[in-house]
């Protein structure tokens, strides 16, 4: 007999995407719940100084916003599952662009220009409402993770699909590695619950998102 064993017949692909993205959420909140409960027993020592006391706190309070932050990724995650979610049409185009004008600023000051080629689809995806801005507004912060000193995006589309390509002119040792790889992540399970596809090269000098325009059959 085979020690290989099939898979129970409740485990079907969507379930699969569901218990995939759970685990990549459950997972991302270790480090900082661990750097929480690190910091308030550092705090709360004996022999902790004002001064100390004052600067773990301050620590903790900056994981625990980062345990926010992965719960609101791990709430999405779930939305697209859920009976009572409403699916929208939203264009990818305009949803870049809000998140460049949201990340504009920070983007300036980092050095780093973006800009759009000419002629980019407008990139109109069936998904819920929020989820591709929130695509967007991953993808320019882990662009600033990056930290190229120049990038283009790129977007087209066919019957099926809406493709992003983004170029990066990076330099090396100017990025954050763990933060692109963590925004890499967070995209990787937004694009894949909406039964797209996501990658980068591995020289970190393209991204690519595929997504298929209509999502709503999960």
């Amino acid at each position: 007999m085979s020690s290989a064993m099939n898979k129970p017949n409740f485990i079907t692909p969507e379930a699969s995407l569901l218990a995939e993205a759970i685990a990549g959420g459950l997972h991302s909140l270790a480090q900082p719940l661990t750097a929480t409960q690190w910091c308030l027993e550092t705090a709360m020592m004996q022999n902790s100084v004002p001064e100390q006391h004052q600067t773990e706190m301050s620590r903790a309070l900056n994981s625990l916003e980062g345990v926010v932050a992965q719960l609101n990724i791990l709430r999405d995650m779930v939305r697209p599952f859920r009976m009572g979610t409403q699916y929208t049409s939203e264009s990818f185009r305009e949803a870049l662009r809000s998140a460049l004008d949201e990340q504009h600023e920070a983007l300036e000051q980092e050095g780093v220009q973006v800009r759009f080629q000419e002629g980019c689809a407008e990139g109109i995806v069936l998904a819920p409402q929020g989820f591709v801005q929130h695509i967007a507004f991953c993808l320019f912060s882990t662009l600033r993770s990056l930290a190229p000193l120049s990038g283009t995006i790129g977007l087209s589309e066919t019957e099926q699909s809406v493709l992003l390509l983004a170029s990066m002119a990076c330099t090396s040792g100017r990025n954050d590695h763990a933060s692109v790889m963590r925004g890499c992540s967070t995209i990787r399970s937004y694009v894949e619950i909406l039964r797209g596809d996501f990658s980068i090269a591995q020289n970190l000098s393209s991204l690519r998102i595929s997504l298929p325009k209509w999502s709503s059959s999960i």
